[in-house]
């Protein structure tokens, strides 16, 4: 088996980092896939890191950020992927999320090569409700449209959360093409380091006893902006030794300053630093409980933040905005957190005191990474593979027999 695995971010990115190679390192240690093209729309021309996993070769596609090289992408960008299948004889093509999947639909429609689709999502719905699409942006209304192309005609569908499973099952989709992959992580390379804990408190001159919370992310779009810094007000309102750590991407910086300086928040208590994937295990084992704070929208359900599970393994608590993916019902099952009311999409006195008491509990940083790996195992990536790609082998040994 040769795939062409299509990723819609660059090979830098920390969604890239995280959530795509693990997917090829499991990939490649099946004994039927003989090789793996990686090919990633990369925005700038900048150099990008190798990646050093058998059997896989990783391929550039330049692309602009510009509304036209966006256009561009599903003209320009098949046509390059169908020569890579020409010249790797590849047979199976795997996508990686729906604007990727897209690709996948384009190419099939020319060589009916199978195509699936792992973390399928209603993407085009994200955009909208999340204010950065309209109805009538030609975006949105190409992103629906081909999501229903991804829905009709991938050999498989992986969506992140069961409440999407549910859903894409209602609307017709036969449920054997259906299997739920979360994003999964690494649940020993982000587990609660005491040493670490106390190299980055010392580091940040932060005290012991400090209450510290921690934010992975950005701002606007489908994440929070005023009204997560409303939260943190909050949180420094309700403690009197309470610290925050902001990691984002250094564009949002000067951002999140003036933000700090509307809410009067209290700035030599606010870390704020762009942190590469393998930095973050160690300023969450500095914190207490973090913060993921999305805005609220009905598809939001079928969300599977990679972020939560980085959370959980490191044995922290989460706030996280009430409907997100499957996650808002386990952290409510398992009392691992709080759930962010999306009436006043702020955090009450009960729920700071339901956090407060969370924290006294002396065994939580060994009960909760329990939970991710439950939810969010590396395992899972293989089962899924399992059952879409050795029923695709068992089809190929009979059609050839």
């Amino acid at each position: 088996m040769n795939i062409l695995f299509v990723s819609y971010w660059g090979i830098n990115e920390g969604l890239t980092v995280a959530t795509v190679d693990p997917h090829l390192e499991v990939l490649s240690g099946f004994k039927h896939v003989n090789k793996i093209i990686l090919t990633t729309i990369e925005r700038e021309d900048k150099p990008v890191r190798k990646l050093n996993i058998l059997k896989v070769r990783h391929i550039s596609i330049y692309s602009g950020t510009s509304f036209i090289d966006k256009y561009r992408d599903y003209t320009s960008v098949p046509n390059k992927l169908l020569q890579l299948c020409e010249e790797h004889a590849v047979d199976t093509i795997i996508c990686r999320g729906a604007p990727a999947g897209a690709l996948g639909y384009l190419v099939w429609k020319k060589t009916n090569i199978p195509f699936y689709v792992e973390s399928f999502e209603p993407h085009a719905e994200y955009m909208r409700e999340s204010g950065v699409w309209k109805r009538w942006d030609l975006r949105y209304l190409l992103s629906r449209y081909w999501e229903e192309k991804q829905k009709q005609h991938a050999k498989g569908l992986m969506p992140v959360a069961k409440n999407y499973r549910k859903k894409l099952i209602s609307e017709g989709v036969p449920e054997d093409k259906i299997m739920v992959l979360p994003c999964t992580v690494d649940v020993d390379k982000f587990k609660f380091d005491q040493e670490k804990r106390k190299e980055v408190r010392e580091k940040l001159i932060i005290k012991d006893q400090t209450i510290v919370g921690i934010y992975v992310g950005k701002y606007g779009g489908m994440y929070m902006d005023q009204e997560a810094f409303n939260l943190y007000r909050q949180a420094f309102d309700y403690w009197h030794e309470f610290y925050l750590i902001i990691l984002s991407p250094e564009e949002h910086h000067l951002h999140i300053e003036a933000r700090v300086r509307e809410f009067k928040l209290p700035s030599e208590k606010v870390y704020v630093q762009q942190a590469d994937h393998f930095e973050i295990p160690a300023y969450l084992s500095s914190a207490d409980f973090a913060f993921a704070t999305y805005n609220p929208g009905k598809s939001k359900a079928y969300l599977s933040p990679i972020k939560i599970g980085e959370y959980w393994a490191s044995g922290l608590p989460v706030v996280l905005t009430k409907g997100v993916g499957d996650d808002a019902e386990i952290i409510t099952k398992e009392h691992i957190g709080v759930l962010i009311s999306n009436e006043h999409l702020g955090i009450s006195c009960i729920e700071l005191e339901a956090l407060s008491n969370i924290l006294n509990n002396p065994l939580l940083r060994k009960q909760i990474p329990v939970h991710a790996k439950k939810y969010r195992s590396r395992k899972i990536i293989g089962e899924v593979y399992s059952y879409f790609l050795e029923v695709s082998i068992l089809f190929y040994v009979i059609l050839l027999n």
